[in-house]
């Protein structure tokens, strides 16, 4: 992790975070709402020439780059003022996946977003709910196998472990909140992690439903619909859904649900960049 401090007062005023194996690096995959951050445009170009120094100087020879979501709008923030060399070659190797957002309105709940169909889905999913809340302490040893076997049921890898869970949810618990749907008998029939990744942008992270539930019903919209209005409440602009698609394949059942429900499609890029192609000569730093 790369940051950038005030001597001063000690204040951070921007991070940038890369994982090195080997000769490659790649910025950090287990944050997608948090590979980078910074106060103003001057911190930014510093840090951006300082992680090239670094990575010039340790020898790494790839770098993947794994942008936020387009609908974050901070693509063009660090693609701007790079090193021309650099903006060349991001042009040139990119992978795209399809990301999907809904756009918090105001005044607008979440039933009113969904076509006609879903709406009825929603209302047949709350009809077998019991509760839906924010857990502040949630119960890991219920939740996460729960998560386990979600994943495994539609065939998804496992892309955080229970050690990751509990670390993010108690480190930064005002920006993770756990969101657990129960029935009316008090079985756990799904839950989620919805993160906030700024005052405007939030994150619907890992919906996970029990596989042992009661009926045909689906916890996620109605998890959805809390995360929507839970952001709603909050000043939130964006409910980010996350990707529906890995490496540039399409996962169809995944892309057509998101799609069904009216979420908006966008992308998510990641960068290829053979660090032999930059221009050596710009080796700087701080």
């Amino acid at each position: 992790m790369i940051i950038a401090i005030d001597i001063a007062t000690g204040r951070v005023l921007g991070k940038l975070g890369l994982e090195v194996e080997g000769n490659a690096a790649a910025s950090t995959s287990k944050a997608p709402y948090g590979l980078f951050w910074w106060e103003t445009k001057e911190v930014r170009d510093r840090l951006l020439m300082q992680t090239q120094s670094l990575l010039l100087h340790k020898g790494i020879e790839r770098l993947n780059w794994r942008n936020a979501p387009d609908c974050y709008g901070r693509e063009e923030d660090w693609l701007e003022n790079w090193q021309e060399t650099w903006r060349e070659t991001f042009q040139n190797t990119a992978i795209e996946d399809s990301n999907f957002h809904l756009n918090i309105q105001t005044s607008t709940t979440f039933k009113h977003l969904l076509p006609a169909d879903q709406a009825r889905a929603l209302a047949k999913a709350k009809a077998a709910i019991g509760k839906i809340e924010v857990a502040e302490s949630p119960d890991w040893e219920v939740i996460f196998p729960i998560y386990e076997a979600s994943r495994t049921a539609k065939g998804f890898e496992q892309s955080m472990t229970l050690v990751s869970f509990k670390t993010v949810q108690s480190n930064l618990s005002a920006a993770y909140k756990v969101i657990v749907c129960y029935e009316k008998s008090g079985l756990v029939a799904g839950w989620a992690l919805l993160v906030e990744v700024s005052k405007e942008t939030f994150y619907l992270f890992i919906t996970a439903n029990n596989p042992a539930r009661h009926g045909s019903y689906s916890p996620t919209l109605a998890i959805i619909e809390f995360a929507y209005h839970n952001a709603q409440q909050n000043g939130g602009k964006i409910l980010d859904l996350g990707t529906a698609s890995k490496e540039g394949e399409v996962n169809e059942g995944v892309f057509a649900f998101k799609k069904s429900i009216g979420a908006v499609l966008g992308s998510k890029k990641t960068h290829l960049i053979s660090i032999d192609k930059l221009d050596r000569k710009n080796e700087g730093g701080f």
